[in-house]
């Protein structure tokens, strides 16, 4: 008898030896004597369905659920997670109608153009308004071409956000010329200033047009268009005129005549405010 059990003790302990796995005798796995990498641990496995029965086991410790493939779904995941996009970023937002990505693009050009010929005019203006300089017909003008183009761009900003798209906030350098001594260069820089916000702007038309965007053409075409043309003839004979000023009476004359013109009647210019009154302060802050 007790040989008989003796020899079912060392039978017993030379199988859990050479035989790891589960015996008739005992339910519980030997452990294991060092840590199994994940690749070992497949290998031992031999078939597909093993193979993704036991990525489960190896992670979680429980089995898939029935008709899952736990191997499949950490392939899909590990797949969307590399190509970087959010779900639901290519769709488009129910705000946003038929509102192509080359308009929104020419768009925010159109509002960096605007922006930088606005800081150019208010740098003319702030040259003019100078107390060495003293020229207040030059400096109202420019000023109120700042007001204009920078009122320009808002509209533009606007137009943007109105049909969902994003606005690019550009970031405005100082004009490359801050010396506007020569009033006849001035003019000049500001003929060449509006022509190219003129080209701009059939530009943005062409585009418009290819992709049916028509309200941005109408906008576009009846009102901007024809500001254009008119500043680019106003600024055009005042370039004739600047050319005849050789002296500082010349410049004086001009400089007159520039602001009874354009200046004098239009207390509204920007260069006559020193300070908000209350009214304006509610006006802009209702």
């Amino acid at each position: 008898m007790a040989v008989s059990l003796l020899s079912r003790r060392l039978f017993v302990c030379y199988w859990r030896q050479f035989f790891p796995q589960k015996s008739k005798f005992h339910s519980v796995r030997a452990p294991r004597s060092k840590p199994c990498s994940l690749r070992n641990y497949h290998r031992k496995n031999i078939g597909p369905v093993m193979y993704k029965i036991n990525v489960a086991t190896f992670y979680k410790g429980v089995s898939p659920s029935c008709n899952v493939s736990t191997y499949d779904s950490l392939v899909k995941q590990k797949s969307s997670g590399s190509d970087g996009k959010k779900c639901g970023e290519n769709e488009e937002h129910p705000g946003r109608h038929k509102f192509h990505k080359e308009v929104e693009a020419a768009l925010n050009e159109q509002i960096e153009i605007e922006f930088k010929a606005s800081f150019a005019y208010l740098s003319m203006a702030c040259y003019y308004g100078k107390s060495q300089v003293a020229l207040p017909g030059c400096q109202g003008f420019f000023m109120k071409m700042h007001e204009e183009e920078h009122e320009h761009g808002i509209v533009f900003l606007n137009y943007v956000l109105m049909r969902g798209g994003q606005v690019q906030v550009p970031c405005i350098g100082p004009p490359d010329i801050q010396d506007w001594k020569d009033i006849s260069k001035t003019f000049l820089a500001a003929v060449r200033l509006e022509s190219q916000v003129k080209e701009k702007l059939e530009e943005l038309v062409e585009l418009a047009e290819k992709h049916h965007d028509y309200q941005l053409v109408d906008l576009v075409s009846g009102r901007f268009l024809e500001e254009q043309n008119k500043s680019i003839q106003t600024l055009g004979r005042l370039l004739t005129r600047s050319k005849m000023t050789n002296c500082d009476i010349g410049k004086h004359l001009f400089d007159l005549h520039v602001y009874e013109s354009f200046v004098n009647n239009h207390k509204d210019n920007f260069m006559y405010k020193s300070e908000l009154s209350e009214e304006e302060l509610k006006r802009i802050y209702k």
